[in-house]
């Protein structure tokens, strides 16, 4: 079995979700180095939404997430636009710390589904 480069990003579909919720497993970067990638995960993610009109959560597991910039956050923004125009709500899981610190710094961590359980959600006025 061969590979990918630790600077490719791979998107997985999960074939053993229970029939409402969509897991989407990403191995490597969410950064511009990968931009054709990143493009083509919102294409993935739109098809399969598309192919499974029951999905009502949209899992994106982010354990073997190795970097992530402006670009990934982008790309999880387009990924969230596609979500709720499917009904679906989007969960970012298993996220490593420099993930988690990037969405807090950039204000999207609440938007993006991300916030642990002991943070509190912000009210935005």
């Amino acid at each position: 079995m061969t590979q990918s480069p630790p600077d490719v990003l791979t998107a997985h579909l999960c074939d053993d979700d229970p029939p409402h919720r969509l897991t989407v497993r990403l191995r490597g970067l969410l950064d511009h180095t990968v931009a054709h990638e990143l493009a083509a995960l919102v294409v993935l993610v739109s098809e399969a939404l598309a192919d499974r009109p029951d999905v009502s959560e949209l899992v994106l597991c982010c354990a073997d997430v190795t970097q992530c910039d402006l670009c990934g956050i982008s790309t999880l923004i387009s990924v969230r636009r596609r979500a709720d125009a499917y009904g679906a709500r989007l969960i970012l899981r298993e996220r490593p710390a420099r993930v988690d610190r990037l969405l807090v710094r950039t204000g999207t961590a609440a938007y993006l589904g991300a916030l642990r359980e002991s943070e509190p959600t912000v009210r935005q006025p």
